[in-house]
């Protein structure tokens, strides 16, 4: 299988280049060690799509036990800090996806269980 990445060196500087776009990006590194690992994460993530939610679980778990437990009604109240500090408005603002019947079941269901629907 042909990799998704390239690696190469620009001034010092590595990068790496999309096959398919050709899009050029900074690895914003000059370690070759270092620009390899990046590299190679982002051609895994491509390999094994399927297998990256997972992962992503196991780190969030592993920094934070009690992520999983949660609810998303959770971190509500600070969306609602920062909206009123962006927005200055008197009533609270509460998030539409939070609203109504359809934001229930969000509201109650823990960070790592929820089915990904429209609301």
């Amino acid at each position: 299988m042909k990799t998704r990445f390239i690696l190469f060196r620009r001034h010092g500087v590595y990068y790496c280049e999309d096959t398919l776009t050709r899009k050029q990006s900074s690895l914003k590194t000059r370690n070759e060690a270092d620009a390899r690992v990046v590299l190679n994460a982002k051609n895994e993530s491509y390999r094994q799509t399927g297998l990256n939610v997972q992962i992503a679980r196991a780190y969030l778990t592993a920094s934070d036990p009690a992520w999983a437990q949660r609810t998303w009604q959770t971190p509500s109240p600070d969306f609602c800090r920062r909206c009123r500090l962006w927005i200055s408005q008197e009533p609270p603002c509460i998030p539409a996806v939070l609203l109504g019947t359809n934001g229930q079941e969000l509201r109650e269901s823990p960070h790592g269980s929820h089915k990904r629907r429209w609301v």
